[in-house]
């Protein structure tokens, strides 16, 4: 007897646990909207960055043969230097080694 009474369903339970369902439900779609929202910002940003990196590959391989010329140029001065046995300068500006 206090089983029957401990297990009987009455009819606000009924709606209780229908509005604990759609809580769930509301909560979890809430999830996924969410992890929606960040796997877009995660893309624009991926995104940014090879634009940005591309960007920068493009200006190494526009610039890279004056720097190859000025960089020929300078070991040819360095051998003619170590030809007659002297040593020039290498380098025009100074590293500050940090502390």
């Amino acid at each position: 007897m206090f089983f029957k009474k401990f297990f009987k369903v009455g009819k606000n339970v009924k709606w209780i646990l229908l509005e604990l369902f759609v809580v769930f439900v509301g909560v979890y779609m809430a999830f996924i909207f969410q992890q929606y929202s960040e796997n877009q910002k995660l893309e624009q940003e991926k995104e940014k960055i090879l634009i940005s990196l591309k960007a920068e590959l493009d200006d190494f391989r526009s610039s890279f043969p004056v720097f190859a010329n000025y960089m020929e140029n300078q070991i040819q001065e360095w051998d003619s230097l170590f030809s007659i046995q002297e040593v020039g300068d290498f380098y025009s500006w100074r590293y500050l080694e940090p502390q």
